[in-house]
């Protein structure tokens, strides 16, 4: 990319080429109700929960779909972690920015920051699975769809699915022109640039597709130390080309090329004291929490880049469609912190992570309508990932006096490789009794290898550094190293995983169904050694729920209402435990403990009248590990016993012939814990809070145009994502984003 040319620029210059003939020829916007329902309905909405095109309320699964038109035009970027907070019974905090989220679904997630442990709730974009927390992050754009789905999916989706599964679902290329293009100015000095558009490029034939996404904020909190703005501060730069290309009349072809570009000032962590007067170890007074602002010295920044390719074949042979997903994705990251969270000489880190992913994956599927209908497939993955993370203390930088004296130079490097190969052979079948009744059953068979290469040193007594340019080295250290942990494992876990599930349909809008299912997660290895005592291989986790819905439409679908129950045996239960030592905190991932969980979801839609819509939602969940030593009893970490969700939206229609619209969601999360082992000291629960967002829209005659004021989180109410043990007598913690507002302006061809 030319120094010369700013990326902004340059996207913009990308997305005119492509779509200038599109503005030429803008088509007038789609009808809202071109499906043929009811203006004041609430309109249908479509899935691929089973990798089939289907109504939702025809799904016999607990899941939640929301239009990316919808969550396009709301306040700020979207995060895929921002999705779950639509979801009840769900999260998904992006502590770092834009670069990795953690999900929760009904209690099923995992705290672990290990850069080779995967989630237990699945990530999917365009039906690809990605595995590395670090494409997780990345905000949405030109999202036609947002999926997701709750509980283990042990068949159709089958990669580490005890928690769930989270698809996104982008805009495809079409033979008519289309796009849009929003910008968007907030406080923090915050600027969001996103835009698409597409069209023919050979009638019938091939269709092309641009996306652009750009957004920077300055951070909303300062480091009163280093005297400048830190709290996420950031930019973040995406771009997305597809072709789609109709080979012959049975054969489509859909290119998908993307990449990432991010910097940031990583999160801003805060730190709170244990000793006498909030003092750490040596003395400190830490700054009290509540507020955005940190002091540290050791400089901090987050580099990631990303990119990859995707090609989907669909074929038509004869009744059936064969369907192949080739993909590769590589993704790079350097990372450099304060450990300690005080202007302090005590710990600074530096890592340097990199993945690269490819996979394929082949369906054959009969039609639907035919009374016994199947899906069967095979899946194949690898992974290469490089993990190379130091920390330490670097001699002659004593920032601040301490009341202990110098504090004694230190340094430690992890090298870490670990290569991954899964393969899987899946299928679902269903057979329709009757118009009424229908079972649907699905097995699959999963094989998955990891070896790992691990090395850790540390210094012995006073560390010497000969190069503190580049002090995360280990050639940058001239005194002696020790080797304080060593690994190489090959291990392979196999595991066949099912889900079966009947379906009663009183009527066309009320059905039921009771649904059993099995996932698992896969094994692994601890990749936050400090010893060789917390060396650990660590088996797969397992999984068995049992789950029953009713399915219900009222007065012409004006109203929907959704009620679920639920039962988790969770089994082999991979638990990551942090624990606070003189030398800073020692995480070990280990199996062992069971568990069960139970709870429900109550979810209501209402067209109240054409012009007011009204939605709300319950989660109720309650958890607890059954067999975990002396911390049998206690719950699940952020696992809320309550979660309720209500919004609304009213449009208003103008003498003008434009509309203004208004709308505002409420999310209210009861009590709950951040770490198991811990569930008694305040320092790590999070009280109840309630948060919520307000949008005013004016859309202009036509409704080509949106214009929209946004507040998000309205009473600027704080609270804690993340706490744990920090070392040196320190809890650290990450904080919510503070009360963000600003304008957008979309506009839509």
């Amino acid at each position: 990319m030319p120094k010369h040319l700013p990326r902004r620029t340059l996207y913009l210059h990308l997305l005119c080429a492509l779509g200038a003939s599109s503005l030429a020829h803008a088509a007038e916007p789609a009808d809202a109700n071109a499906n043929g329902e009811a203006a004041d309905s609430l309109q249908t909405v479509t899935v691929t929960a089973q990798k089939r095109a289907e109504l939702a309320r025809d799904v016999p699964a607990a899941i939640s779909a929301f239009s990316g038109k919808d969550l396009r035009e709301g306040g700020g970027n979207l995060s895929a972690g921002g999705v779950m907070d639509l979801v009840p019974n769900a999260s998904g905090p992006t502590n770092d920015g834009h670069v990795r989220t953690r999900w929760w679904i009904r209690g099923i997630g995992t705290g672990d920051q290990s850069a080779n442990v995967v989630s237990p709730v699945s990530f999917y974009v365009d039906e690809v699975y990605l595995n590395s927390p670090l494409l997780s992050g990345a905000p949405a754009y030109d999202l036609r769809q947002a999926e997701v789905l709750r509980g283990p999916q042990g068949t159709l989706w089958g990669k580490n699915t005890t928690g769930g599964a989270v698809s996104f679902i982008t805009n495809k290329p079409t033979f008519k022109p289309d796009g849009y293009f929003k910008a968007e100015l907030g406080n923090h000095n915050s600027h969001i640039v996103e835009a698409a558009a597409g069209g023919a490029l050979q009638e019938d034939v091939l269709a092309g597709r641009i996306s652009l996404y750009s957004d920077s904020t300055d951070g909303y909190g300062r480091n009163t130390f280093q005297h400048s703005k830190t709290g996420k501060k950031e930019e973040d730069h995406q771009v997305r080309v597809q072709l789609l290309a109709n080979l012959s009349p049975d054969l489509q072809a859909l290119f998908n090329v993307h990449g990432r570009d991010y910097h940031g000032t990583g999160d801003a962590l805060q730190g709170l004291g244990l000793g006498a007067g909030g003092t750490n170890t040596y003395g400190y007074v830490l700054p009290p929490l509540g507020t955005a602002d940190i002091a540290t010295n050791a400089p901090t920044s987050d580099d990631l880049r990303g990119s990859g390719a995707s090609l989907t074949l669909h074929w038509n042979l004869g009744r059936n469609e064969l369907t192949s997903i080739t993909s590769y994705e590589r993704v790079a990251r350097t990372t450099n912190g304060d450990g300690d969270a005080t202007p302090l000489e005590i710990s600074r880190s530096h890592a340097d992570i990199s993945a690269r992913q490819s996979a394929q994956e082949l369906r054959l599927a009969s039609p639907r309508s035919d009374q016994l209908n199947w899906i069967v497939g095979a899946h194949y993955f690898t992974e290469k990932l490089d993990n190379n993370n130091s920390s330490g203390n670097l001699p002659g930088v004593q920032t601040i006096a301490t009341p202990t004296g110098t504090i004694p130079t230190a340094y430690n490097n992890l090298s870490l490789q670990q290569d991954t190969k899964s393969y899987a052979l899946f299928g679902s079948l269903t057979y329709n009794f009757s118009e009424r009744f229908n079972l649907t059953g699905g097995l699959r068979w999963t094989s998955e290898s990891k070896d790992i290469a691990l090395s850790r040193v540390a210094n012995s007594g006073t560390v010497s550094y000969n190069n503190t340019a580049e002090w995360w080295k280990r050639s940058s250290v001239s005194s002696t190293l020790l080797t304080t942990a060593t690994q190489n494992a090959d291990t392979t876990w196999k595991a066949a995983t099912w889900d079966l599930t009947p379906q009663y349909k009183f009527s066309q809008d009320v059905s039921a169904y009771a649904r059993a299912a099995k996932g698992f997660r896969g094994g692994g290895y601890n990749g936050g050694v400090t010893t060789q005592s917390t060396v650990a291989v660590v088996s797969p986790e397992y999984l068995t729920s049992g789950e029953a819905g009713l399915r219900t439409a009222w007065l012409d679908h004006r109203v929907t209402a959704d009620v679920t129950a639920f039962y988790y045996d969770y089994k082999n239960v991979q638990l990551n435990q942090v624990v606070s030592t003189s030398t800073g905190p020692v995480s070990r991932l280990t199996n062992g403990a069971k568990a069960k969980a139970h709870g429900a979801e109550f979810e209501l839609a209402a067209q109240a009248t054409q012009a007011l819509r009204l939605n709300a939602a319950i989660g109720l969940l309650r958890s607890k590990y059954t067999d975990y030593g002396a911390y049998t009893g206690n719950e699940f970490g952020r696992a809320p016993h309550t979660n309720v969700l209500v919004g609304g939206e009213y449009r208003q229609p103008l003498n003008n012939g434009g509309e203004a619209v208004f709308s505002t969601n409420w999310n209210y999360r009861s009590r709950y814990f951040f770490v198991t082992t811990n569930e008694t000291d305040p320092n790590y629960i999070q009280p109840a809070y309630t948060i919520g967002n307000l949008k005013l829209s004016y859309l202009p005659p036509g409704k080509k145009v949106n214009l929209t004021f946004y507040v998000n989180n309205l009473t600027n109410r704080f609270y804690k994502t993340n706490a744990i043990p920090y070392g040196n007598n320190v809890i650290g913690y990450s904080n919510s984003d503070p009360r963000t507002f600003g304008v957008s302006a979309t506009y839509r061809w």
